[in-house]
């Protein structure tokens, strides 16, 4: 979690209702790490937007109009995935082990 106090509030809680509704609060033991206010080495999201730039908006041509490059990526993640699940896996365990060292 981000050091958003509305952030931690709101996701401690759903996930406190999840764990009701499922009947697992009382046998899961939950660890939240708080990041940094402004961490993106330590946010998947920023990976993947990262390889999308490198794969698809690196070769588009100067003058290229947002709505090309919705219809660009989505062509793209249509035919196939920014990364393996092995790549997430490996990207994952990077951002885990950063954050250990924060």
């Amino acid at each position: 979690l981000d050091n958003n106090p509305t952030h931690k509030a709101r996701m401690k809680c759903q996930l406190n209702c999840l764990l009701s509704i499922l009947g697992l609060r009382d046998n899961l033991t939950v660890e939240f790490i708080h990041l940094p206010a402004y961490s993106h080495q330590l946010n998947l999201a920023e990976y993947l937007i990262h390889q999308v730039r490198l794969k698809l908006l690196h070769h588009l041509p100067l003058g290229t109009t947002l709505d090309e490059i919705e219809l660009e990526i989505e062509a793209y993640l249509h035919k196939q995935h920014l990364q393996t699940p092995q790549q997430i896996q490996n990207t994952v365990n990077h951002i885990c082990k950063l954050a250990t060292q924060s």
